[in-house]
């Protein structure tokens, strides 16, 4: 492929200026500019450099399998290494240790929040979700969303610590209470068309959405099935089903608003429910995430947004890691 638009494709994929891309391709905007405008051409070496940055941001090639496969084979091991510990129960240990969740509701909350626009900091939604606090300057609703997401968590811990099924309804109920005071349908499905902005991926008509959702419950539970066995494969089977899973929710998009948040909060259900610690994706890599998850809907291919999420996942487990 031309060198110049791979470059071009880096910048539009990533978001970045030419002099963060230089920054990043360890040259000066002067070479960077003369490569982006052909008057000049890079050696071997940054050769190499912009075509790994190509894949990085696209989503597409080979290498995202060498990470899924790291990444799952350590995610085995800390599952087996931390079973003790766990008690065999993810969820109960999370809930009987307070100072845990609240850092995973935290970080989730911020992360999940941010990704859809929210300018509140971290400090501010601890203050907030802690302290019942108001912050100045800023909206109603993302007070509302930053309260909001915390008892959604709560209710996704406790209720499959009852042993609740990750069913339509437990996802509508997931929704009516992350949108309540926000949205005036929130728990039900849209009744109209809408599109993700900034994405070419179509959503589902919404007179197919109870058909859809009640097709995707079901995948779910075939998804679950497959934690049921231990080693990296197993781990890596699973993660791609939930990724599968989120892929295929976002498209349905159900909701008037709130999909990405109830989708993330699906994930983690479906973690959690089989000894996976939370998976956190966070703010600072969202535009991978989009770029991946775009990738998934439209191609199907999935190794990217695999690879992504086993990064998550470790991220719930430094949590763990840092509060054992």
């Amino acid at each position: 492929m031309d060198i110049k638009l791979q470059l071009k494709q880096i910048q539009h994929w990533s978001g970045i200026s030419q002099v963060d891309l230089a920054k990043q391709l360890e040259v000066s905007f002067v070479t960077i500019n003369s490569w982006m405008n052909g008057k000049s051409m890079p050696r071997a070496g940054a050769v190499d450099k912009i075509q790994k940055l190509h894949t990085k941001y696209s989503g597409k090639g080979d290498s995202f399998s060498l990470n899924i496969d790291k990444n799952c084979a350590y995610i085995d091991f800390l599952i087996k290494h931390n079973r003790s510990t766990l008690s065999k129960s993810m969820i109960s240990f999370i809930l009987k240790h307070n100072d845990i969740f609240e850092e995973f509701a935290l970080k989730i909350t911020y992360h999940s929040n941010s990704i859809e626009g929210s300018t509140l900091t971290m400090e501010d939604i601890a203050d907030i979700i802690f302290n019942n606090a108001v912050i100045p300057n800023k909206t109603l609703n993302e007070h509302l969303e930053a309260r909001n997401h915390r008892k959604a968590l709560i209710f996704l811990f406790e209720q499959l610590e009852l042993g609740v099924g990750i069913t339509v309804e437990f996802i509508n109920k997931l929704h009516s209470i992350l949108m309540a005071g926000i949205l005036d349908t929130a728990g039900t499905y849209r009744n109209h068309p809408v599109r993700i902005v900034g994405s070419f991926v179509p959503t589902a008509n919404h007179l197919k959405i109870p058909e859809l959702m009640g097709s995707l419950e079901n995948k779910i539970l075939e998804s679950c099935k497959k934690s049921k066995n231990k080693g990296a494969q197993n781990v890596r089977d699973f993660v791609v089903s939930i990724v599968e899973v989120h892929a295929i929710f976002e498209k349905i998009h159900p909701y008037a608003d709130g999909n990405g948040r109830v989708g993330r909060l699906l994930m983690i259900a479906m973690l959690i429910k089989n000894n996976i610690p939370p998976a956190i994706i966070t703010q600072e890599t969202k535009r991978l995430y989009y770029n991946y998850l775009s990738v998934a809907q439209i191609e199907e291919k999935y190794e990217a947004l695999t690879s992504y999420t086993t990064d998550a996942i470790l991220n719930g487990f430094a949590v763990l890691e840092k509060l054992d």
